[in-house]
């Protein structure tokens, strides 16, 4: 599992059918991160 800490310490990472791992957080948001 890809673990990110940001400045809070918190980020939810999540890993879609398309390979897609979308980062969310709060307050602030990370661009997705594409894995190839």
């Amino acid at each position: 599992m890809l673990h990110i800490f940001g400045g809070d310490g918190q980020r939810s990472v999540t890993l879609n059918k398309a390979g897609i791992i979308t980062i969310g957080c709060a307050p602030l948001c990370d661009i997705p991160i594409f894995e190839e």
